[in-house]
């Protein structure tokens, strides 16, 4: 007889979001004979993604159709540019050199602060639901009055079309207050994905769709393929491309590729990013300012309240003032939720 704990394990915290792992629970049940406790667990989890039978446990309470959920958080990482500035050194754009105001340097270091997230679902029918967050943080340099305010909101339309289809519609908006700079951005994204199984019980879900970028000085629409996949060993991988229309005089990414793998390691999930992409369009003083960039980390729980993240980022540009070199070293937190 399966039990929670071994269900669990194949198809909970490893990664893929609710749906997938929901399939990869139903899978591993079928045809077996399960008890009371992974029945009540599976059947909760789908009457909360919208199924309004689960799978006919019964219930002494009515499951409520809605939730709502508030946490907070410290924040302690390490951040390359903390007020928003300038390289500190000069411009060199061929014969030209200019100097900037050493007022508006970028400075780097630990920060340190506070967030906070409220998080909500609201079910609308079969298989259909809205999840919606607002998430602020305010972090301060310990050594001087630099700080970095950030806030974003979030509404996803969940949609089970048919059988193992899906459309997601989703609106996003994010706001980077710093001491010299201030940059906010939009999405609205439609996303459909269809989810599927191997013989060797290997679980994926194929996403596609549109994205519209609204960013501060131009509008972008991408394309987006992703694939991700719960791995009978044990690993879940997940990789997503996106690919970008052109903008005129514009600096916009045209291709990113970013992968994640996550693996149990002692007992505990290690988490590995990676990504690059590649930005051009941009002219400065009618020269060509074209970039690449590239990332990877890596992210382990080294005890139960919180993650350790290390890792590098590079950006190599046409124009050497824009190149960026930086370590990637945050502690995230265990929100604390209420």
């Amino acid at each position: 007889m399966f039990d929670a704990p071994i269900v669990s394990a194949s198809c909970i915290g490893l990664g893929g979001d609710e749906r997938l792992q929901n399939h990869c629970l139903l899978s591993a049940i079928d045809g077996k004979a399960i008890d009371y406790r992974t029945a009540a667990m599976i059947d909760s989890r789908l009457r909360r993604a919208g199924s309004s039978t689960g799978l006919g446990v019964p219930r002494s309470v009515p499951f409520d159709s809605s939730s709502v959920s508030f946490s907070v958080r410290p924040v302690l990482r390490y951040e390359g540019n903390i007020n928003g500035g300038n390289p500190a050194k000069p411009l060199v754009i061929g014969n030209l050199t200019f100097n900037g105001d050493e007022a508006l340097y970028k400075t780097s270091g630990a920060v340190v602060g506070l967030g906070a997230s409220l998080n909500g679902r609201a079910i609308y029918g079969e298989g259909r639901y809205i999840n919606y967050s607002l998430d602020s943080s305010y972090a301060l340099s310990p050594s001087d009055d630099d700080r970095i305010a950030m806030t974003s909101a979030n509404v996803c339309s969940i949609n089970h079309i048919a059988k193992s289809w899906y459309i997601d519609v989703c609106a996003n908006q994010s706001r980077i207050y710093k001491t010299i700079s201030d940059s906010s951005s939009s999405n609205l994204k439609f996303i459909a994905s269809h989810i599927l199984s191997s013989a060797i019980k290997e679980h994926s879900q194929l996403k596609f769709g549109f994205n519209r970028l609204f960013a501060d000085n131009y509008t972008q629409n991408q394309l987006i393929l992703g694939i991700d996949t719960l791995h009978p060993s044990g690993l879940f991988t997940g990789v997503e491309a996106t690919f970008g229309e052109a903008v005129p005089e514009q600096l916009v990414t045209r291709m990113s590729l970013a992968g994640i793998a996550r693996l149990q390691v002692a007992g505990k999930p290690l988490t590995l990013n990676t990504s690059f992409s590649n930005a051009t369009g941009g002219l400065l003083f009618g020269i060509d300012r074209d970039a690449k960039s590239a990332s990877v980390s890596a992210s382990y729980p080294v005890w139960r309240n919180f993650n350790v993240t290390m890792g590098y980022t590079k950006t190599d540009s046409t124009i050497d003032y824009f190149d960026l070199a930086s370590p990637i070293l945050g502690i995230e937190f265990v929100p604390i939720k209420f």
